[in-house]
């Protein structure tokens, strides 16, 4: 994608960056010193976006996804534009070549451990088969996290007793409707990586699941992520369904775990925050409007690896 000159520039140069206080009215403190959401990535990572936090509950787990609340950037127009005119829809976008400028990431991202973070937190209980067991809850929150690497939450699954709820819930999924407990094996090396990559990659995916039914339940117009299990995964705004991440049906499916990434989850994030800022009224896309923002970032990359 050629880049425009202007856009560079706004990357480089977009002085005072303030984040809007949108739905800071409505804003939930989820901060516990002692149960902090763990945000997980590779060392050296940047847009550290997103953050995970599992409770064992009666009957099953509570999965909480902390996401940065992208709405942050609802008075921002020109960054939103030039993040829609830069970004694509790869996960994994250049290191030197982000969506977002350097001072905007530095103040939304979940990296800070002493830090309250804006956040939008997607909870949704489910029960000992992995199977939701109520309603997706989606709250513009107050945060605390801690960071921690992809392999060494691969080893603490299983070395941390206090780790044995998270552990649990992700076998869960990953053999459902036989709910097991954990062997005792302490995985290191790539299966420590291959470990905890899996654990987060579950937990993004059945957020982006509860998003995408929760927007589909209130009539909100959303970006799709479409695969049938034949042609390449790409993104629209209608109501299809995804046959490629690890569930039991066709579902619902967005992108909103990545806004500091990809311009589709920022624009979800968008939607979102004005809905619950004013209701009906608080709609920012239609179904048409979110047609024309998907064409303006397109889908280079809508057959990149796993279909999610």
């Amino acid at each position: 994608m050629e880049i425009p000159l202007a856009v560079l520039k706004g990357l480089a140069d977009v002085g005072v960056f303030t984040p809007s206080g949108i739905n800071d009215d409505i804003r939930k403190d989820l901060c516990d010193p002692n149960d902090p959401f763990l945000a997980v990535d590779n060392p050296g990572a940047r847009e550290i976006d997103d953050a995970i936090r599992i409770r064992k509950q009666r009957g099953g787990h509570l999965l909480q996804v902390a996401v940065v609340d992208g709405a942050q950037l609802s008075e921002r127009s020109d960054l939103v534009d030039s993040a829609i005119e830069h970004g694509d829809a790869a996960y994994w976008a250049p290191q030197d070549d982000p969506m977002l400028p350097g001072n905007v990431v530095n103040q939304l991202e979940l990296r800070r451990p002493n830090r309250k973070h804006r956040a939008t937190v997607i909870q949704r209980p489910y029960d000992i088969y992995g199977e939701p067991a109520g309603d997706t809850v989606i709250i513009p929150a107050y945060v605390r996290t801690a960071t921690i690497t992809t392999a060494r939450l691969g080893k603490i699954l299983y070395s941390d007793p206090d780790m044995r709820a998270a552990r649990d819930f992700v076998l869960t999924q990953t053999h459902r409707n036989k709910p097991r407990a954990a062997d005792d094996e302490i995985p290191t090396g790539n299966k420590a990586y291959n470990t905890g990559n899996h654990a987060t990659n579950t937990c993004m995916v059945l957020a982006n699941i509860s998003v995408a039914e929760w927007m589909e339940e209130r009539g909100i117009p959303s970006i799709r992520r479409i695969y049938d299990g034949i042609r390449r995964a790409g993104y629209a705004a209608t109501s299809g369904t995804h046959t490629g991440v690890r569930a039991k049906r066709d579902v619902p499916y967005t992108h909103f775990t990545s806004p500091l990434r990809r311009p589709a989850d920022l624009i979800e994030h968008l939607q979102i925050g004005h809905f619950q800022a004013g209701g009906e009224q608080g709609i920012l896309y239609s179904s048409s409007d979110l047609e024309d923002r998907i064409a303006q970032f397109g889908n280079p990359h809508g057959g990149f690896g796993a279909a999610s």
